[in-house]
């Protein structure tokens, strides 16, 4: 598969801003899909939508990244400056994979151990696990086309 930097970077911002704005808009249905039967109070609510705000918030940092690297392309320095940039912008965007990395494994681990010791979740639960791991896929992709 020869995707691009670039590429990547968009599929990134994607997935995080998608899913952040699905678990904003729409929390109790998706946690429906994650639990038995019950019924949500104001709490599960709010921690439900601020999860989806970390979500786009973690899209932003790669809209941002996808910025910063799609306007390398189109500065019009001289190459010692432009060499810098690439530099600065690779060395950006190593940086935010090995920390999304980091957290999005922090945050698997823990939705295992809790998901696989609760008394209210359901099969359904391993939908969320399953996009999890398909989305730290992409900054692995990211982080060995550049080095």
């Amino acid at each position: 598969m020869n995707i691009s930097i670039k590429q990547l970077l968009c599929i990134q911002t994607s997935i995080w801003i998608i899913f952040g704005i699905l678990w904003y808009i729409i929390p109790s249905t998706l946690l429906s899909y994650n639990t038995i039967k019950m019924s949500y109070d104001s709490l599960h609510i709010h921690l439900t939508k601020v999860f989806g705000l970390c979500l786009i918030f973690i899209g932003s940092m790669f809209f941002n990244l996808y910025n910063k690297y799609n306007n390398k392309y189109n500065n019009k320095y001289n190459n010692n400056i432009n060499n810098n940039i690439n530099n600065d912008i690779n060395n950006d965007i190593k940086f935010y994979c090995k920390i999304i990395l980091i957290f999005t494994g922090l945050l698997l681990l823990t939705q295992l151990y809790d998901n696989f010791n609760s008394t209210i979740l359901n099969y359904n639960h391993l939908w969320g696990i399953i996009g999890l791991i398909i989305s730290m896929i992409f900054p692995l992709f990211i982080l060995h086309k550049i080095d």
